[in-house]
């Protein structure tokens, strides 16, 4: 998988999660990322297992904590893995 493209993902669900709601609306915040779940939805086995592993390794990467952990959750949070 792209790590580049992972990193991209992962920027965009923080700005989501975490943006003030004067940045960003909620509402909207919360449309994009159930949209990106939504599509990460239509990853086969393989490609949701890979996903994970580069969403974890940018994770890792992470300077920040709160972030850090939302990113490591993201991939069952899309509903990708049960756990």
């Amino acid at each position: 998988m792209n790590d580049t493209l992972i990193e991209i993902i992962a920027d965009f669900a923080v700005l989501m999660e975490f943006a003030d709601d004067s940045q960003i609306s909620p509402e909207t915040a919360a449309n994009a990322l159930e949209s990106m779940g939504w599509r990460l939805q239509k990853f086969d086995d393989t490609q949701r297992a890979e996903f994970k592993r580069a969403i974890r390794a940018v994770a890792e990467r992470h300077p920040v904590q709160a972030e850090r952990e939302f990113l490591l959750q993201l991939p069952a949070a899309a509903g990708l893995f049960d756990d």
